[in-house]
């Protein structure tokens, strides 16, 4: 459980943690995010996490585009570099069945 304001950024750390913290992934090929709702959240709230997941993808894929290409992952045009940096950072959501966080 953790509060949106801090979704993306825990989200970047499991992501390039390269096996640091034993918490979270062990490499960024390997990096699940799994996603499990309360029953009781809107669809907005919902909707809103999955953008901050998004973009905590965006922004690890951009800065290793970056630093291997010289541009954002957004402006790579050749499928072999956009192929390169979606195989470093996969983008492996799982969403589970929602379920009674708040014990309701």
């Amino acid at each position: 459980l953790m509060t949106v304001d801090k979704l993306k950024q825990k989200t970047i750390d499991h992501l390039t943690n390269e096996g640091r913290d034993p918490e979270l992934s062990t490499t960024s090929t390997k990096a699940i995010v799994s996603l499990k709702n309360d029953r009781g959240t809107s669809y907005d709230m919902y909707v809103h996490v999955y953008n901050e997941l998004t973009a905590a993808y965006n922004e690890v894929r951009d800065e290793y585009s970056m630093e291997k290409f010289g541009v954002p992952y957004a402006k790579l045009r050749y499928k072999d570099q956009i192929d390169e940096v979606k195989a470093k950072y996969p983008k492996k959501l799982s969403e589970a069945e929602p379920v009674d966080i708040g014990g309701k």
